[in-house]
């Protein structure tokens, strides 16, 4: 605009010459030549000449004025459109830097902007919550100093820039108001648009209550981990306390057992009296074994080690030996007992022999205890479908109510009999249930108040036995006779300190004239003898004073004359692990005390006289 104005005298100049050109160019071609002789028609002229000259330069000055105006208005058009675009772009980058600081403030994270010397020159709203300090107090100071460890802080920084991100750095942040607050940081590196480092953008996030909650989580599992501890040893101590208690009660055991199975074998006794007393005394130490294995069952039980067979029982064989293990009991309270009549249709059952005669002893007691004077019990087998045998004993007790039913099977619970004159602890039927699933069973109860309760189980069938096929225990001998005609005379060397028990394997031995027996008191005379006379076999007990039984077999492996002579445990320790624990250690078999005479002589002829079963041994050792 301006340097239009400047150059308007030097437009006006070239207008006049202009004009005056044409002036003259009409001038020559409009006025004669004689006319130009005459004054006065040249003063007419030169007025016409001047007048002509000044409006042809008026009109072209006009129209020069009329474009200089367009000209202007045009560039002030453009320059107002520029304008308007400056300012939209004024308002769009407004509106960028708030919605940008909106992003920052909507953040529930602290968010610092740091440069790279420390200095914090930008923080969010939760920034000045987190430290209860306001965003122009923040602004200029530098970050290290809200931090209880300063060092820590700085070392963050410095990591940052050198070598990139940094997530999840803890700090301890000390507010305004004193208190410490725990953060948990990220830093990322702030570039520029040049791509170089300018800074860091921090974001906090407050983790007090997330480590307190740690703490205490770690507390808890310290104190779960020593409970653990103490739960082990507990256990360990229980294991060894169980296992200890059936070591001292199996070892009288079998000596009473064991006399009172060779008395009972022996065909000359003078009095039938004697030879039911002996029954009785048999059929009273069985079942006191049975109770030592019901305890070390109920600790298995109860740590989840329990070890059930999967055997073809008879449900005959155990409901006979039930009944005449309960008759004396059911007497006493003049309740009558009812058996089924099984003839050649007995039933067979999938299960551990052992557990079921528990299971329904402890059944059938129950039905005793409980019952009436004068009332009955009656048991009764059926097939449940094609997979089940049904198995229940009702009695015609006083009966259970709907709220006694849910309780049944708590541990110790008595159901409100504790004041009464039963004696009980209130664990039979929950180990009943236990084992009874364990074999793949069930258990269920029917009762109504004053008539009775039925209780009932039922056992996977065995399917590939036939109905008329006997598994009976013939009681007639007392072991089966592997002894091949014309065999040669046999050395049996049997390891053990007590008296009792010694004595009975000499009396067994009497009635094998082909078996010379050596005996030991002691581990060190039994390793002497075995390598002096080489035995045939050996039957040792695993505990004893002076070695105990698995240094001996580690010393007869180590010496190769006796490395491959069979050995026989014969142990109190009748833990499922003693009894693994023995076999690994190279016994040939391990027989638990107290042994059953039958078992023990079969399974010493198997020894003796299967060469198939020695060579598998020698194999092994070799």
């Amino acid at each position: 605009m301006n340097n239009s104005i400047n150059h308007m005298p030097y437009e006006r100049v070239v207008i006049v010459c202009v004009a005056l050109m044409l002036n003259l160019v009409i001038w020559n071609y409009a006025m004669p030549a004689s006319a130009l002789a005459s004054p006065l028609t040249t003063a007419t002229s030169i007025f016409y000449f001047v007048f002509v000259t000044v409006l042809i330069g008026f009109y072209v000055w006009i129209r020069h004025l009329r474009f200089r105006c367009e000209t202007l208005e045009q560039a002030l058009n453009q320059r107002g459109i520029d304008n308007v675009i400056a300012v939209h772009e004024l308002n769009a980058l407004h509106d960028l830097q708030f919605y940008t600081r909106s992003l920052v403030e909507a953040n529930l994270d602290a968010i610092m902007a740091i440069s790279t010397a420390g200095i914090i020159f930008d923080v969010n709203h939760p920034a000045e919550l987190l430290t209860g300090f306001t965003r122009k107090e923040l602004i200029g100071s530098k970050f290290e100093s809200y931090a209880t460890d300063s060092l820590s802080a700085r070392f963050a920084i410095n990591r940052a820039l050198t070598e990139g991100p940094v997530a999840n750095y803890d700090l301890v942040v000390r507010a305004k108001n004193g208190q410490q607050v725990s953060v948990s940081y990220n830093f990322s590196v702030l570039h520029d648009a040049h791509e170089q480092s300018v800074g860091l953008i921090a974001s906090a996030r407050d983790v007090t209550n997330n480590k307190k909650f740690e703490y205490l989580l770690e507390e808890n599992n310290l104190a779960l981990q020593n409970a653990k501890a103490v739960a082990e040893k507990a256990n360990l101590a229980k294991s060894e306390f169980l296992s200890s208690m059936s070591h001292e009660l199996r070892t009288p055991l079998n000596a009473i057992l064991g006399f009172a199975q060779l008395m009972d074998a022996d065909q000359v006794l003078p009095k039938a009296t004697e030879k039911l007393a002996i029954k009785q005394i048999l059929q009273g130490g069985w079942y006191l074994l049975e109770l030592i294995n019901e305890i070390l069952d109920l600790a298995s039980i109860e740590a989840g080690k329990a070890v059930l067979l999967n055997e073809i029982v008879s449900l005959f064989d155990v409901l006979t030996d039930c009944k005449a293990m309960i008759e004396q009991q059911a007497s006493k309270k003049n309740v009558r007992l009812i058996f089924p009549l099984f003839d050649n249709a007995a039933m067979y059952v999938n299960a551990d022999q052992t557990r079921v005669k528990q299971v329904m002893i402890n059944l059938l007691s129950n039905a005793i205890k409980y019952n009436k004077k004068g009332g009955e019990i009656q048991v009764q087998c059926r097939t449940s479908g094609s997979s089940f045998v049904h198995i229940s004993v009702r009695d015609t007790g006083a009966g259970l109510s709907s709220e006694q039913l849910l309780h049944l099977f708590e541990p110790f619970n008595r159901l409100g009999r504790e004041g009464g004159s039963e004696d009980g602890t209130g664990i039979g039927l929950v180990v009943t249930k236990q084992l009874v699933e364990l074999m793949g069973g069930r258990i269920g109860v029917q009762s109504t108040v004053g008539s009775g309760s039925v209780f009932w189980i039922e056992l996977p069938v065995e399917q590939n036995l036939g109905p008329s096929q006997a598994l009976k225990d013939d009681s007639s001998q007392i072991y089966a006779n592997l002894v091949p005609a014309n065999t040669s005379k046999k050395t049996v060397l049997c390891i053990e300190d007590n008296p009792a028990n010694l004595v009975l394997i000499e009396q067994l031995m009497h009635s094998r004239p082909e078996i010379e027996l050596l005996t030991a008191n002691t581990g060190k005379l039994g390793i002497e003898i075995a390598q002096n006379r080489l035995p045939d076999v050996i039957l040792m007990d695993i505990n004893l004073p002076d070695i105990h039984g698995f240094e001996i077999l580690k010393a007869l492996k180590e010496f190769g004359a006796t490395a491959s002579i069979p050995v026989i445990g014969l142990s109190a320790n009748a833990m499922q692990v003693d009894i693994e624990n023995g076999l690994a250690a190279g016994c040939l078999y391990y027989l638990t005390k107290p042994v059953k005479v039958r078992e023990l002589m079969t399974t010493l002829d198997a020894t003796l006289y299967d060469p198939q079963r020695i060579a598998e041994l020698q194999n092994a050792v070799l």
